[in-house]
């Protein structure tokens, strides 16, 4: 079993088919992964996708889990499809209520092949069956989704390192230029319930927010979360802007779990519910601003005033004295009041209308009155339950007698055999033959040795004379020794003792041989050079036997050698050229390498010495021919010098002083296209960006001063893009469909260049059909496709700043500033989406459903408004500008020019 946690698409989309499906289930937003069945667990009962029957159900299930174990699905686009296509699959089967899908099995299961192209898992979907293989082995949805999990887990890392690197801002800067969304700082009326809970002793605990704010026992209407007051003290009252006008507060009241504001309206009180409200959506760096900006001036003070709208708050004076005196009256009388003015008056004292001890006083008074009235209103009513509950009492036992009347259900035997199988196991058996190995023959040797001389010899051994023996050796000569002292061991008449003897014998003698061919060798090596004198050594030492190489002649003539070699090397160096040229210190550097065995270290170092002087003069006397004035002259000798392939130490100096040249002339140069790149407006900036990149300046220039620009822009345009097409996929997200073809747009995946996937492709497509005028710092947010062909090519583009639109019939593009309205018509023959810009009315699209055509409309219409309200401090053009005397709030476009805090939105963004 595999436990998932939903992500906010998968939310959007399976809430949305609950809905549409009519399923009496209340989604936890959990995923259960069972076998063949895909489970949305509920709260009671949970709705079942089953592969092997087709079937599509709710029921109640009795399992317990632990949400801390389910794998969170986040950015894994394998993961997101496989649960997805549960859609397409039981869509197509008709087993979903609602949901029609128009694509033929065919395009399904490309599909599906598509989807699980990645794991190497084929998909088979028919009328009859989905079916999972792998290598032509069945699996289970289970496996399937097993798999991703386990393959996608590096993929991901992988992506994660190459999006890392592929950042173009780093995190500080990230920070910096963390705009958010711009917001019209306007509360909006609104009709909500407030409902009062007592402040726990946790509640207490955790009661500072800080800014002044305190917690009070009123609960927020969206989450629940207790909410937090501020009031301001009287004549200090906080001015804001509301849909009604200018109001001044006396009190505001916010919820910091949802970053929402609200405040009653003038001559209200929040419990009756009727207020202003302003809401920061997921904006936490906004909202935290504001709520610093409204606790500036508020205190933990009573205020007995009512908000006021800005007209009455400037006429107010002497009329506050008497509607204090009224209120303390109230106080005084509180028995006399109804219930209703009873929760009024309480709601005063809690909201900060009186001061400490007025409420100290009061406060408990009040709530005992209400306690009583209330208990007693609870026996009155406990009074009617009890008579109700009898009557139901009643009832209820007739029921069950006749439950007990009825048959049991009978129970049918079950029975199951089990068969057994058994596997015998066979060896063969090897036989081992036996083989023989003849032994080697052994071949007599001949000898160039008389038989006579032989046996003469052999006599003489017998007879064990040394003497004799050592003078007939000496008539002998080197060859015949050798064959002697070979032929001897194979005497079999003779003694082993005289054997040995005779074999030493002949040793020595072939010592006193070699010893004088080494001394005729080395008298004849004075006269001879480095070469020779080594080839005489190499035979020696190979002639010579092992004991006595290291023998005092040997290394005579290796003390002869290493003279010869000084000799020499010194007489190359110092016959080389003053003029020394690369390919002749080449020519003498591998002749050094000849004398093998020499450390020639000194040597190569004195003749890299004489090349260093030669290659510098060579390049001194360049330069002073060349004699270089201006950047094309400098350029010219550089690359020369480089041409002659000098020695990278002796050329670098001069090269260095050349490459310095040259970027000072080309910073020069650059300089006077655009001198400070954060005061060149937008368009001044892409005009000296193709001055630069056509020009001939160092790569290092042009990247440093076109850079600053387009890094900037880059990350502010795409920060903006995003959080546009997340506002856009909360408020469209439960009006589309599987079939709308409409695709919210990827900026960090497009970026990136990651045009893989059917969706990807079909929005490129689309951009490269009908946008190609498309700005370079303008970012799709939402794309709509009508093509016959499901590619992209026709349908409409929504950006920041304008819709680009393309059918059969016409195409073209719309400032969004242009735009009065975008609205709908549901006709046979008109259906669609419409613009009414300042001029005409354009139709741009008709892909949707009826049923969905309108209140997309009205959210498109809403958005395209929002992005009407941009402030002017978005604009690129303001952007590229680092430094602004007059301010334009970058969040709610509120304009002024001292301190970097926005006086209306407490925005700190605006450096």
């Amino acid at each position: 079993m595999i436990l998932l946690k939903a992500n906010d698409k998968l939310k959007v989309i399976f809430h949305k088919m609950i809905k549409t499906m009519g399923e009496n289930v209340q989604w936890n937003e959990l995923f259960i992964i069972n076998n063949n069945d895909l489970i949305l667990l509920g709260k009671v009962r949970s709705l079942f996708f089953n592969f092997d029957n087709k079937r599509t159900y709710s029921n109640i299930i009795d399992i317990t889990v632990n949400e801390e174990t389910a794998w969170e699905i986040t950015e894994n686009e394998t993961l997101e499809n496989a649960i997805n296509m549960i859609l397409y699959t039981f869509g197509k089967w008709g087993s979903i209520k609602g949901l029609k899908v128009e694509k033929d099995y065919d395009q399904l299961n490309h599909l599906l092949a598509y989807i699980f192209k990645e794991i190497g898992v084929e998909a088979s979907l028919t009328k009859d069956n989905l079916r999972f293989f792998k290598e032509g082995i069945q699996m289970t949805y289970e496996e399937v989704i097993q798999m991703i999990l386990d393959e996608k887990t590096p993929l991901e890392e992988k992506e994660a390192e190459e999006e890392e690197k592929e950042t173009s801002i780093s995190e500080e800067e990230d920070e910096e230029y963390r705009l958010g969304l711009w917001h019209k700082v306007i509360w909006n009326s609104i009709n909500l319930t407030f409902v009062k809970e007592e402040l726990t002793m946790e509640d207490k605990a955790k009661a500072r927010l800080g800014n002044q704010f305190y917690m009070v026992n009123y609960k927020c209407p969206t989450c629940q979360s207790k909410l937090h007051m501020v009031v301001y003290p009287k004549g200090q009252e906080f001015r804001i802007e509301t849909d009604e006008g200018g109001v001044y507060l006396a009190r505001a009241y916010t919820c910091s779990a949802c970053n929402r504001f609200y405040t009653p309206k003038p001559k209200q009180l929040l419990a009756e519910g009727d207020v202003f409200q302003l809401s920061f959506e997921d904006d936490k760096v906004a909202y935290e601003d504001y709520q610093e900006l409204l606790g500036k001036k508020g205190q933990r003070i009573s205020n007995s005033n009512f908000n006021q709208y800005e007209s009455e708050y400037l006429k107010q004076g002497e009329e506050e004295t008497g509607e204090e005196l009224e209120s303390l009256y109230e106080l005084e009388q509180y028995e006399a009041l109804t219930q209703e003015e009873l929760n009024a008056l309480l709601e005063k004292l809690e909201s900060g209308f009186y001061p400490q001890e007025i409420v100290d006083k009061y406060k408990e008074v009040i709530e005992r009155e209400i306690q009583k009235r209330q208990v007693r209103q609870e026996k009155e009513e406990k009074k009617l339950d009890l008579e109700r509950s009898q009557v139901i009492e009643s009832k209820t036992n007739f029921v069950e007698r006749e439950k007990e009347d009825k048959e049991t259900k009978k129970i049918h035997p079950f029975t199951k055999n089990a068969t057994k199988t058994t596997n015998h196991l066979e060896s063969d058996k090897k036989e081992e033959t036996p083989y023989l190995q003849e032994a080697p023959t052994k071949q007599k040797d001949t000898f160039s040795l008389s038989m006579e001389a032989f046996f003469h010899f052999k006599e003489l051994v017998k007879k064990g004379d040394r003497s004799d023996i050592a003078f007939e050796l000496k008539k002998l000569p080197k060859l015949q020794l050798q064959e002697l002292r070979d032929r001897i061991p194979l005497i079999e008449d003779m003694e082993e003792e005289k054997k040995v003897s005779a074999i030493q014998l002949i040793d020595e003698r072939l010592d006193e041989e070699a010893e004088e061919e080494i001394r005729k060798k080395v008298a004849e090596c004075k006269d001879k050079s480095f070469s020779q004198v080594e080839k005489i050594l190499e035979e020696i030492t190979k002639t010579k036997r092992k004991e006595d190489i290291n023998s005092p002649i040997i290394d005579s003539l290796k003390k002869v050698l290493e003279k010869k070699a000084k000799s020499e090397l010194e007489n190359l160096v110092s016959k080389a050229p003053k003029d020394l040229s690369k390919r002749q210190y080449e020519q003498l550097k591998d002749k050094m390498k000849e004398y093998h065995n020499i450390d020639t270290r000194l040597y190569e170092k004195l003749l890299e010495e004489k090349l260093d002087e030669a290659q510098k003069q060579e390049i001194s006397s360049m330069m002073k021919r060349l004699n270089p004035r201006n950047r094309k002259a400098y350029q010219k000798a550089y690359e020369q010098l480089q041409e002659l392939h000098f020695e990278e130490r002796n050329v670098a100096p001069t090269l260095e002083k050349l490459k310095q040249k040259i970027y000072n002339a080309d910073l020069s140069a650059i300089q006077d296209i655009c001198k400070e790149p954060a005061d060149l407006t937008f368009e001044e900036g892409i005009q000296a960006y193709e001055q630069i990149l056509l020009g001939e300046y160092l790569p290092e220039l042009k990247e440093d001063m076109l850079g600053q620009i387009d890094k900037r822009l880059t990350k502010l345009k795409s920060d903006e893009c995003e959080q546009l097409v997340n506002k856009l996929i909360k408020e469209l997200g439960d009006y589309l469909n599987l079939d709308s073809r409409m695709y919210f747009y990827n900026v960090r995946k497009m970026l990136r260049g990651k045009h893989e996937d059917e969706e990807t492709i079909i929005i490129q497509n689309a951009i490269n059909s009908y946008a190609k005028g498309i700005e370079k710092y303008e970012y799709p947010i939402l794309i709509c496709d009508t093509s016959y062909a499901s590619n992209g090519e026709s349908g409409f583009i929504l950006t920041p700043n304008h819709i680009f639109y393309h059918s059969l019939l016409n195409g073209g593009k719309i400032d969004i500033m242009r735009i009065e309205k975008v609205f709908t018509h549901n006709g046979m023959l008109k259906r669609g989406i419409y613009v009414e810009t300042v001029s005409n009315t354009i139709k741009i699209a008709n892909s949707l459903k009826i049923k969905d055509l309108k209140p997309v409309g009205e959210v498109l219409n809403n958005f395209v408004m929002y992005l009407k309200e941009k402030p002017e401090s978005r604009n690129v053009s303001y952007l590229a500008k680092e430094e602004h005397k007059v301010k334009c709030c970058y969040r709610c476009g509120f304009v002024y020019s001292h301190g970097n805090i926005c006086p209306k939105c407490g925005s700190k963004m605006n450096d």
